[in-house]
């Protein structure tokens, strides 16, 4: 495998696997087996179900990561346009989605 930096370019597994979603209600993300989950404020439930689903992702992360460092993960979203927007980290149409994707990213 191609390294740079004594690290390698591709990860053949990843450290921890995500799966999140989100409804107009709530959020919800699982990582082994272990489940975490949270209700939308009044203002997040007027937001669009794509930057929704980003939002669970990044809550997901946030939840599962917060003490973790150099470490792989990857994400499983049920919403083509949120993958796009992670896979870019952003994009060009939504800067509300630009905005989550970049802070998922980070």
């Amino acid at each position: 495998m191609a390294e740079c930096n004594g690290r390698s370019f591709k990860i053949a597994e990843p450290d921890l696997a995500i799966f999140s979603d989100s409804s107009l209600s709530g959020w919800g993300a699982v990582c082994d087996e272990i489940v975490t989950r949270g209700p939308w404020t009044t203002v997040e439930q007027q937001k669009h179900i794509n930057e929704l689903e980003l939002l669970a992702a990044f809550n997901g992360l946030k939840s599962f990561t917060s003490n973790s460092y150099g470490i792989s993960v990857c994400l499983f979203l049920d919403n083509s346009t949120a993958v796009a927007y992670v896979n870019k980290c952003g994009g060009t149409r939504s800067r509300n989605l630009s905005r989550v994707a970049e802070r998922i990213c980070d």
